[in-house]
C-alpha cells in the first residue's frame, strides 16, 4: 500500500524539475487548483466527457524520437517529468497528460491504443491549459501514437477513436 503524498508548509515551490517526483507533481495540482480559469474548463470538459474519470486506465509510454517509448519511472531526466495516460470508454480514448517542469514545454510521441485508431485518424483537443494544436494526427510507431505538445506546467486531454 502507498503512503498519502504529504506536503510540509516548509517545502518551497518548484522553480525548475525538481528531484523530487512526488514534489513535482503536488506543485502541479497546487499551480492549478489555484487558477479558477482551468479548473472551472477542467470542471466542465469533465462533466461533458464522464469516460475521463470511469474509462478504463492506461498509463501511456512517451519517446522524443518516435522510436524508443518509455514510461516516465524508466526515462531519462526530460521525460521523467512527463505522465500521459489513456481512459478508454467503449470505441473512445481519452488520451491526457501532464508536464511536471514548469520552465520547459515538452514535445514527444505518446503510444494510444492500435485498435482503436486506424492510420490517418486524428484526435481532438478537449482541454489545455497553452496554446497547441488542436488535432493531433495518428502515426504508426510503437503501435499507434501521436505527438503531443504539452506546455511548461501544463496539462491536455484529447479525445479520437473509432466513429
Amino acid at each position: 500500500m502507498t503512503q498519502p503524498l504529504v506536503i510540509s508548509k516548509q517545502e518551497q515551490p518548484v522553480s525548475a524539475a525538481p528531484d523530487n517526483y512526488q514534489v513535482a507533481m503536488a506543485e502541479f495540482v497546487k499551480k492549478h487548483k489555484s487558477s479558477d480559469g482551468n479548473m472551472n474548463a477542467l470542471q466542465q470538459t469533465v462533466c461533458k466527457h464522464p469516460a475521463l474519470l470511469n474509462g478504463k486506465y492506461y498509463q501511456r509510454s512517451i519517446s522524443v524520437s518516435g522510436a524508443q517509448f518509455l514510461y516516465p519511472d524508466l526515462a531519462d531526466h526530460y521525460l521523467y517529468w512527463i505522465f500521459a495516460w489513456s481512459r478508454i470508454c467503449g470505441d473512445q480514448e481519452y488520451l491526457c497528460a501532464v508536464n511536471l517542469d514548469q520552465q520547459i514545454s515538452a514535445s514527444l510521441y505518446v503510444t494510444i491504443d492500435s485498435n482503436l485508431h486506424p492510420v490517418g485518424n486524428k484526435m481532438n483537443c478537449l482541454f489545455a491549459t497553452g496554446d497547441i494544436p488542436n488535432e493531433l494526427n495518428v502515426e504508426v510507431r510503437n503501435g499507434k501514437a501521436v505527438r503531443l505538445t504539452i506546455p511548461a506546467g501544463g496539462m491536455v486531454c484529447y479525445v479520437g477513436g473509432l466513429v
